[in-house]
């Protein structure tokens, strides 16, 4: 004997009445983590800026990406959660946080384009102009490998 339940067995006003009582206590709980989150912000900042290096020289690095995943998943959440709590601060911010989260990922994905045209030689096809199969001519070496020698 088999049991299945489909989406037509549920009833959607017995569900809702049934999730009610936990609403409150999820709800309390995602505000208190947006909040934590939020907490979390000038400290990451202050540690961040320390860590950089005097003169501050932008450069590319994967790690730059580590830094744009959570601003846009801060901004998103301040959206989903002011608007299911129906908390209009908390969905103000995340509309606002939408901007740096942007701004991040355009000069993170610039700065990685500049990286990856720099490392292919400034040549759309990427082989510096050397002839194809021309073993003589050495490999175009990417930041972070050893350089192989041809003979």
């Amino acid at each position: 004997m088999s049991c299945r339940v489909s989406r037509h067995d549920i009833d959607p006003q017995r569900a809702a009445a049934a999730a009610r009582p936990a609403r409150p206590v999820i709800t309390g709980g995602g505000i208190a983590a947006w909040v934590l989150a939020t907490a979390l912000i000038p400290p990451l900042a202050v540690l961040t800026a320390a860590r950089l290096p005097r003169p501050v020289r932008p450069r590319y690095g994967t790690g730059g990406w580590v830094f744009v995943f959570p601003l846009g998943m801060y901004a998103t959440a301040g959206l989903a959660l002011g608007t299911a709590a129906h908390v209009p601060l908390i969905h103000h911010i995340g509309a606002v946080a939408v901007w740096p989260a942007t701004a991040a990922w355009a000069l993170t994905a610039t700065a990685m384009a500049g990286a990856l045209r720099t490392a292919r030689g400034n040549h759309p096809d990427g082989d510096q102009g050397r002839a194809p199969g021309n073993p003589r001519q050495q490999a175009v070496q990417l930041p972070g490998h050893r350089r192989r020698r041809t003979a």
